[in-house]
């Protein structure tokens, strides 16, 4: 169940962009604080639709995806081992994805070498240490 949960989730994590206005999607410049706040609506949006596609299962694994270990993320601000392994995991690649993806228009790409560096030179707590330590241990 768990790489299947996983992979499933993975592919479907970003689905309530689609309910954002296209506008904020195609940014360029920093958003505001009530931008931001509209945007991080886009989870509730895509646990909504799992619900609907009838793999609810999945959307604990989907509403943490932006969750980080030092409570900095949302939507709730769970920290340490409130995050579970699956959203930990889909936090890391969703990330290592976004920032390596040369479809950003405001920023260049970063290797996967920058990511993992960026990572242990003091993000790694802030990040998720579960699946981190597991990738610097290969």
């Amino acid at each position: 169940m768990f790489p299947r949960a996983l992979a499933v989730t993975g592919l479907l994590h970003d689905v309530g962009k689609l309910y954002l206005p296209r506008i904020l999607l195609d940014r360029l410049n920093r958003f505001t604080d009530e931008e931001r706040l509209l945007i991080q609506r886009y989870v509730g949006e895509g646990i909504r639709v799992l619900r609907h596609l009838a793999i609810s299962g999945q959307a604990p694994i989907l509403a943490e995806h932006h969750e980080r270990m030092d409570g900095s993320g949302y939507p709730a601000g769970l920290r340490g081992d409130e995050i579970s392994m699956m959203g930990a995991i889909l936090a890391v690649a969703d990330t290592s994805e976004a920032a390596t993806s040369p479809n950003r228009r405001y920023r260049p790409p970063k290797t996967a070498g920058e990511i993992l560096e960026e990572m242990w030179s003091g993000g790694i707590i802030r990040w998720c240490w579960k699946p981190c330590i597991s990738l610097g241990r290969s």
